[in-house]
């Protein structure tokens, strides 16, 4: 999803998630942000703004 559709569209998924505290989600952030660190810090305030 973060490849094809960018970050905010996967930080909009993962703010979605009905179980949102769970730390996998935490993990998994974590792993798509260390996969691609340069498009997920490109714009931090579209990936905030969406995930709030």
């Amino acid at each position: 999803m973060a490849a094809e559709h960018g970050p905010a569209a996967a930080a909009a998924v993962l703010a979605a998630a009905p179980d949102v505290a769970d730390t996998r989600y935490a993990v998994l952030l974590h792993d798509l942000v260390t996969a691609d660190p340069a498009a997920w810090t490109a714009d931090p305030p579209a990936v905030f703004t969406v995930s709030r």
